[in-house]
């Protein structure tokens, strides 16, 4: 149990220790990868690291890139079902950042997938814009 608990602390150090942060993922079955939600599991300790006044990430700026395959905006057929964007956005604002931006690159699929031919100038478009997107807030 000690182990666990100092890789815990770690894994803490690390992500407090630094002024930005940028997470990369896609989005997998309408939600985060199981290893990313199983790496947040692991920072989040009550009283430490934590959304109940434990705010670590107080101060850092945090960008979350998240490619998905199809599109899950207002008017989409799949409108709402993306609940990744969202839960990023809520983990690592209880955990104290003040500055988090989700930027998400749709139709990932679009040339891939069957049937989603129709979509590849969307995807080309969102990829673009998803590149601004970064662009901007790197700069």
């Amino acid at each position: 149990m000690a182990a666990k608990r100092a890789l815990r602390q770690e894994l803490i150090e690390e992500i407090t220790g630094v002024d930005e942060i940028v997470v990369s993922t896609p989005m997998w079955n309408w939600s985060v990868p199981s290893p990313l939600k199983a790496y947040i599991d692991q920072i989040i300790i009550p009283g430490v690291l934590d959304g109940s006044g434990a705010a670590g990430l107080a101060g850092k700026k945090v960008t979350v890139v998240m490619a998905q395959g199809g599109s899950y905006k207002p008017g989409a057929p799949r409108e709402g079902w993306d609940f990744g964007s969202g839960y990023l956005n809520v983990v690592f604002t209880a955990l104290g950042s003040t500055d988090v931006e989700v930027i998400v690159a749709e139709f990932g699929l679009a040339g891939v997938a069957p049937g989603m031919d129709d979509f590849v100038g969307a995807k080309e478009e969102s990829i673009a814009a998803a590149k601004q997107a970064a662009r901007a807030r790197a700069a």
